[in-house]
C-alpha cells in the first residue's frame, strides 16, 4: 500500500515540476526580451512596454507608452493577450501586427515560445 501512495504522489508532482521547468526556461528565455521590455510593475520608458500583468490584458494598453498604431487597432479591435494570443504574436510579430515596432524576429520554436508564455503567465499571476 506504501508503495501505490508514493508513486501517486509522484506523479500528482510531476505536473508542477514540469511548469516549474518551463517557467525557469521561459525566465531564460526572458533574457532577450529584457533589453526592451520590463516586467516590474511600474518600470515604463523602456523601448517597449512594460509586460507585468500582460496576461488577460487588452493589446496596446499599457499605460505610459506610446503605441503605434497597429497597437492601437489590435486595442481597438478588443484583442486581448492570452497564451493562444501571445503564442501567435511570438511566432511571427509582423505577421501578427503589421507595423509594429518590435519588428520581424520572432521565436520559431513552439517550447521555446511555451515556455517563456509559462513565465509571463506567472509574473501576470504575481503582479496582479
Amino acid at each position: 500500500m506504501r508503495r501505490a501512495t508514493v508513486l501517486l504522489t509522484f506523479a500528482l508532482t510531476l505536473p508542477a515540476m514540469a511548469q516549474d521547468d518551463m517557467i525557469e526556461r521561459g525566465q531564460q528565455q526572458f533574457i532577450w526580451c529584457s533589453a526592451c521590455h520590463s516586467i516590474k510593475p511600474g518600470e515604463d520608458g523602456l523601448q517597449g512596454p512594460n509586460l507585468a500583468a500582460i496576461l488577460g490584458s487588452r493589446a496596446g494598453s499599457r499605460p505610459n507608452f506610446p503605441y503605434t498604431d497597429v497597437f492601437v487597432g489590435l486595442r481597438e479591435d478588443g484583442v486581448v493577450w492570452t497564451a493562444e494570443t501571445l503564442d501567435v504574436f511570438l511566432a511571427d510579430p509582423l505577421a501578427f501586427a503589421p507595423g509594429n515596432a518590435m519588428g520581424p524576429v520572432g521565436i520559431s520554436r513552439t517550447a521555446d515560445r511555451a515556455d517563456l508564455i509559462a513565465y509571463l503567465e506567472a509574473v501576470s499571476a504575481t503582479n496582479r
